[in-house]
């Protein structure tokens, strides 16, 4: 079966990648933590959130850090653009790439996070138009993602605010156990949120033995190359 050929390597039985979808301003101030803890994260970002304070920036993104794209998130609440055409999505988001290559060069590919759940503008879906450009896109569903047989160009996420504490931490275990690759996308706009992600990040890492703890890109491309290698059979 491919789920007893496949193995993350170097031990780990398991992966966790931490995703910042929001307040991006909130993770770059907490970047030293998980550099204590030996985590790399994924922060997505409109191009405007670096320039904002691009020394800080490129001060703060090392190897073990890299930048998604988040672009369409300030222009649209459920993901629709209905005076968009096609044509206008594909230039933004070819600019947003742009500029954001100049702090981060990602030669894995940059992660996208989708907008909503209705990937829809004045020329109709725009979802195939995410996936020619992407090869990792974070969508609206949640929970966690199968190693071998889920859709990265669709990737579910654990989303931890205040509301999901409880029942995230539960979700993280079990996934844990099952070998999955977990992706915990903190929503840092709440005092209680962050609270909760500092006291995880001294704790947890250390706790969860054997987990490779990696930005979506390299947990992605540890998936693409077992799958390039099945293709070749």
């Amino acid at each position: 079966m491919l789920e007893e050929q496949f193995r993350w390597g170097g031990g780990h039985r398991a992966a966790i990648s931490l995703a910042y979808e929001r307040c991006p301003q909130q993770a770059l101030r907490r970047l030293s933590v998980l550099d204590n803890q030996g985590v790399g994260a994924t922060i997505f970002v409109e191009p405007t959130d670096v320039l904002e304070d691009p020394v800080a920036w490129r001060r703060a993104l090392g190897s073990a850090h890299e930048l998604g794209s988040a672009t369409l998130h300030p222009v649209t609440l459920d993901g629709t653009l209905p005076n968009w055409t096609l044509a206008m999505i594909n230039d933004d988001l070819a600019t947003s790439d742009e500029l954001l290559e100049d702090f981060d060069p990602t030669p894995a590919g940059r992660p996208f996070a989708a907008p909503g759940p209705l990937l829809y503008c004045a020329d109709g879906a725009y979802e195939q138009l995410l996936i020619d450009r992407y090869r990792w896109i974070l969508g609206g569903a949640n929970g966690v993602n199968h190693p071998v047989f889920c859709n990265t160009h669709s990737l579910s996420t654990l989303k931890v605010n205040e509301d999901t504490i409880g029942e995230t931490l539960d979700a993280l275990e079990d996934g844990v156990d099952r070998g999955a690759w977990c992706i915990l996308s903190f929503d840092l706009r709440t005092e209680v949120t962050r609270r909760f992600h500092d006291a995880f990040l001294e704790v947890v890492p250390n706790s969860l033995e054997r987990v490779l703890w990696q930005p979506i890109s390299q947990v992605g491309a540890i998936l693409a190359g077992f799958r390039s290698k099945l293709a070749v059979r």
